[in-house]
């Protein structure tokens, strides 16, 4: 089961933004075996496909659930080589950041 936790959305070291800014904290019950994965809006944001549309949300929590008893280094080339293959030879759009950790 895919749990998602919205961040605030705000820019980070943009001119502009305050030092001050305000994030939104949240509090998550740690359980042996429990992954987590961040991901900025670039990954979803991807354009390509068959009709050029985003990679989307859907897209990455089904990847998520398809490789998750996999190690991470295993999990990080699969959710990359996924990631590729849906661009094909669009350009990138955006810096794409994804990190993922088990406990």
């Amino acid at each position: 089961m895919i749990s998602t936790i919205k961040g605030t959305k705000s820019g980070i070291g943009y001119h502009g933004i305050p030092h001050d800014q305000y994030f939104e904290e949240h509090e998550i019950i740690l359980l042996d075996g429990k992954s987590f994965y961040m991901t900025s809006d670039g990954l979803t944001d991807q354009v390509g496909g068959e009709n050029n549309r985003m990679f989307g949300k859907k897209r990455f929590q089904k990847i998520l659930t398809e490789v998750e008893a996999l190690p991470m280094a295993e999990q990080k080339e699969r959710i990359w080589q996924e990631l590729k293959k849906y661009q094909s030879n669009q350009n990138r759009r955006d810096d794409i950041a994804v990190v993922g950790f088990k406990i």
